[in-house]
């Protein structure tokens, strides 16, 4: 086909993502003052929460908080890059 014709992937937002979306922005927030400091605290922690980590799939869980953790950016790509290690003390299920 022409180069012309770049055909471009966009990821769309389901609309029952889209109607949640403001309240896990809340909830979210809360749960970074609740827990300013990373509860994950890997050998690569820098302290202070910025992001939530969903333990369980996101999907179902989207809004429960009770498997998130607040965490570092670090931490974040800690658990992830360390699957195994993660699971073992809880951090992903």
């Amino acid at each position: 086909f022409p180069s012309h014709d770049i055909i471009t992937q966009v990821n769309k937002v389901s609309k029952k993502k889209q109607k949640l979306d403001p309240l896990y922005t809340k909830l979210r927030k809360i749960q970074l003052e609740k827990y300013p400091v990373c509860q994950i605290s890997a050998p690569v922690c820098t302290t202070n929460s910025t992001e939530i980590h969903h333990s369980a799939y996101r999907g179902e869980n989207y809004l429960g908080v009770e498997t998130w953790f607040a965490t570092c950016r670090a931490c974040h790509q800690w658990v992830h890059a360390n699957p195994e290690v993660a699971r073992e003390l809880g951090y992903l299920k």
